[in-house]
Order: C-alpha cells, then structure tokens, then sequence
C-alpha cells in the first residue's frame, strides 16, 4: 500500500498525522527525539480502540522511513474488511 505521509519536516515541527484504509487504522505523532507510531483496527478512534502494534523510531529522516514501512507492514499483516 502506498500511503500518502508528509514529508520529514512536518513530523519535525511536531505535528501528528494519521490515516486509515478500511478499517486499518494508523496515527503517527512526535517527541523531540521519537516518531512514534500506532496501529489499531476498527472503527472508532485511537482512544477508544485496543492498540493493536505500536513502536518508536528515532526522530529523522531514516526513522520516518522506517515508520512507513512499519506501517505498510501491519497493513500487509492486517486481514482488512
């Protein structure tokens, strides 16, 4: 899948950002070192959803990188209804 994620510089101001296929859901956000990233299923938001993975990746250009494809993977693992 080819999600349409910001560029660095978005997540290195510090804004969040997420998205969702289906019911395949993602939320990226930041820390000023981390790019964490969570993955749920379902139809309700973050905080009213069971995490389904979540990890930290350093805050950079390559760790932005490594979260999508974190993300791409889940989605790959995810069955999607």
């Amino acid at each position: 899948m080819n999600f349409e994620i910001p560029i660095f510089d978005w997540f290195a101001n510090g804004n969040p950002f997420g998205g969702n296929v289906k019911t395949f859901n993602y939320k990226i956000v930041t820390t000023k070192e981390n790019i964490k990233v969570y993955i749920w299923i379902g139809k309700l938001c973050l905080e009213k959803s069971e995490i389904k993975n979540q990890k930290e990746f350093e805050l950079s250009e390559q760790g932005l990188q490594l979260a999508i494809d974190f993300i791409n993977n889940e989605y790959q693992e995810s069955i999607v209804i």
